[in-house]
């Protein structure tokens, strides 16, 4: 069976409750812990507004406005930003105090085992963390370097594994593709470049590490480089301009068009957001056996809903509704039934 995932900000928070979800974000710009400047520019954002119209507003200059109002609302889209960061970085750091959830790693070694493929909307790393946690309990006192990434630099699948305190002699292990559609945490590059040079990452720390000062503290990251996450804004096209970011998308289309059986978890499938929209439609209708469709949500029906409004049939999608811990666990459980979930050494 060629499995895919389609993972959106429900998944990390099934994950843990301690990471926002879009509809907290409105609060997080508005904390009054954020910078003062910021707070002076946003006397209109409410809980319950439109973020992404809100963003889309201020990412580009708009031609009813005069030359300073839209330098200031840019301005203020990168106070933005950075408050989304923060607030997404905190709470994958509170996650990783806690341990793993125990579905989690069950999910993890399913699709390690299977060689499956996540698509992933989703700008944290606690997915990268559970790989590497598991991989270095398989492999002993060796370091997991996950090399699947938001962008496709060199080789999507592999995750290189190498002995502590060295940096030759690495191995390479095959695991699941980790496609992330919106960029990462964990990746920086020079804003605007679209050749996709300078488009890079930290591997990210086991689970229950320390998170490396260089993605939280801006003194320490990568010079002149800034983290590649794609802001909720309809205005994304210079994001998408270089290569591989291009190619990631060619190959989030590949595993869609595969599968046998997608599930989408925790995706809200926004019908604003017109790529997206295009690249499941594309892949559903170029599917040839016609894939089975799962939807795994609290609430599951409005995107069913959505799907439908894209061409796909009724009777190809099931609603999976998962409201506590219990039942996330017995859906697990069900996806994994008769598979040997064991991980074993490299070599």
């Amino acid at each position: 069976m060629t499995f895919t995932m389609i993972v959106g900000a429900g998944f990390s928070r099934a994950i843990s409750s301690h990471v926002p979800l879009t509809s907290d974000l409105c609060g997080v710009i508005t904390r009054e812990d954020q910078d003062p400047r910021q707070l002076e520019l946003i006397p209109d954002l409410r809980d319950g507004q439109d973020l992404e119209r809100w963003l889309s507003v201020l990412a580009e200059s708009q031609p009813y406005l005069d030359e300073a109002v839209n330098a200031g609302n840019s301005q203020l889209f990168v106070y933005a930003v950075r408050a989304i960061r923060q607030a997404i970085q905190d709470g994958q750091g509170r996650a990783m105090a806690e341990p793993i959830p125990p579905w989690l790693d069950r999910l993890v070694r399913f699709l390690h085992n299977g060689r499956h493929s996540v698509v992933s909307f989703n700008y944290d790393t606690l997915l990268e963390s559970a790989t590497t946690t598991m991989l270095r309990s398989v492999e002993g006192q060796r370091t997991a370097v996950p090399a699947f990434h938001a962008q496709r630099v060199r080789e999507q699948a592999p995750i290189y594994l190498e002995p502590q305190g060295f940096s030759t002699g690495r191995q390479r292990v095959s695991t699941y593709s980790l496609l992330k559609l919106h960029g990462s945490l964990d990746t920086f590059w020079v804003p605007g470049d679209v050749t996709g040079e300078t488009i890079g990452r930290i591997p990210p720390t086991a689970w229950g590490a320390e998170l490396d000062p260089r993605l939280e503290d801006p003194e320490l990251k990568p010079a002149g480089k800034e983290l590649f996450i794609v802001p909720p804004a309809s205005a994304k096209s210079a994001y998408y301009a270089n290569p591989i970011s291009r190619q990631v998308w060619l190959d989030a289309h590949e595993a869609l068009t595969n599968a046998e059986r997608l599930c989408i978890f925790g995706y809200s499938l926004p019908l604003t957001d017109l790529t997206i929209g295009n690249l499941i439609a594309s892949a559903t209708t170029a599917s040839a056996g016609g894939m089975a469709i799962e939807i795994v949500d609290f609430n599951p029906a409005p995107v069913a809903a959505n799907l439908r409004r894209l061409g796909v049939a009724k009777d190809q999608v099931k609603l999976t509704r998962v409201a506590n811990f219990g039942e996330l666990e017995q859906w697990v459980d069900g996806i994994v039934r008769d598979e040997d979930l064991t991980v074993y050494p490299s070599g």
